[in-house]
């Protein structure tokens, strides 16, 4: 070998070598200054979230769960690296913080009623807020503690699509039980339904579907089962409740009903929930009186009390709500549920529509039977029963 060629090869191992130790050092520095970045964790929550310390300092253990909890969150981008770690994280927050922490506040409250009410109490909130907390109040007193948007580019980049809906579809949740009439605003709700039908739909096999079945159907009932109060003056709107009259709490804004065709105009409810808001179910009341309705009945659900095991089983809405939720999922607008009496028997009815005015309802029992030909419906008329304060079926 010549020393020419002997010179060119030492010249580039001596090259290879530097550069290795050049990405060494450089790669050491960058992990050094990881760690610089990051803050103390010992003192992190004092310093921080003051507000939250002050308020947890004579709960020391749950003071440092929440420190080391809060520091975690808040120095995601370098400690959240993987989607179990993000998992660990929201189950810590709901299944261990979250608990502990209602159960502080709710004390807390019930000897300083004004705990939230305040500058301080603002601060508080805010800083709830920053950790995946959210405080829900009614008549301006604390209630409860849902969760709130955290962690969310973690979730974009880590996360499976459905533990990425099943995090959504709870702050959705938080955000319906906001506010003193529950169904005036209805933001919550309908995140609720779109959100929840892609995980119940397209992920029913995971473990996420079976956790929010419930409180799904419940905000798809808020955006189906509508009717008009109506009477001497303009058109009140409830939702829920069956046959009820009762403004509080049933009392609903059509509008924001109908505004989901708009915002989600590829849920799969998109088209009943539009037939529903164009041809919507009424009770016509005189004074505090409702008069006579005329229902489309589809179909019946009596109380099965050979089988019932305790009072609370007794009730048939259960079924019922059931079998219409069935309808609903076929794309059938078929929202009501009502509870009836015949012969002093408790019935639930599933009910397409029902009106003051017979000849309506008249109508509405030719619509259905056009649009659905295998369900066989009913007319049938019910009755305010003052004395006991029910519906009898006539």
């Amino acid at each position: 070998m010549s020393k020419k060629i002997a010179g060119i090869i030492f010249s580039f191992l001596f090259i290879l070598i530097c550069c290795f130790g050049c990405n060494s050092s450089s790669n050491s520095s960058d992990g050094e200054n990881n760690a610089q970045r990051l803050p103390s964790k010992a003192d992190f929550l004092q310093k921080k979230l003051p507000q939250l310390h002050q308020t947890l300092e004579k709960k020391s253990a749950l003071k440092q769960l929440v420190n080391d909890y809060a520091y975690t969150v808040l120095n995601a981008n370098h400690l959240v690296t993987s989607e179990q770690i993000l998992k660990d994280i929201f189950v810590q927050r709901e299944e261990e913080l979250m608990p502990e922490l209602h159960e502080f506040f709710q004390n807390l409250s019930g000897q300083n009623p004004d705990l939230f009410n305040s500058q301080e109490g603002e601060k508080l909130l805010n800083e709830l807020k920053s950790i995946g907390m959210s405080g829900i109040f009614a008549e301006g007193m604390y209630v409860f503690l849902g969760t709130a948007p955290v962690l969310e580019p973690q979730l974009k980049s880590l996360a499976s699509e459905p533990f990425r809906l099943y995090i959504e579809f709870n702050n959705a949740e938080t955000e319906a039980w906001q506010g003193e009439y529950p169904y005036l605003d209805l933001t919550g709700e309908k995140k609720m339904v779109y959100i929840g039908e892609q995980l119940l739909f397209n992920h029913q096999e995971t473990e996420y579907a079976p956790k929010i079945r419930e409180y799904f159907y419940i905000a798809l009932t808020v955006l189906t089962d509508i009717r008009a109060l109506t009477g001497q003056t303009e058109n009140t709107f409830l939702t829920g409740g069956g046959l009820s009259t009762d403004f509080y709490p049933f009392a609903t804004d059509l509008e924001q009903i109908k505004s989901y065709a708009t915002e989600y105009p590829n849920s799969r409810y998109t088209k009943i929930i539009q037939n529903i808001t164009r041809n919507f179910s009424d009770i016509l009341a005189n004074g505090e009186i409702p008069q006579p309705v005329y229902m489309v009945w589809v179909q019946d659900v009596k109380v099965d009390k050979n089988n019932a095991q305790n009072n609370e089983t007794l009730g048939c809405r259960t079924t019922a709500e059931q079998i219409k939720n069935v309808f609903l999922n076929k794309g059938l607008d078929i929202p009501h549920v009502v509870n009836v009496y015949q012969n002093n028997e408790e019935v639930c009815g599933i009910v397409y529509r029902f009106h003051a005015d017979k000849s309506k309802a008249e109508q509405a029992l030719k619509t259905l039977q056009n649009i659905a030909p295998d369900i066989k419906p009913s007319l049938k008329k019910a009755v305010i029963n003052v004395q006991e304060n029910r519906w009898d079926l006539e």
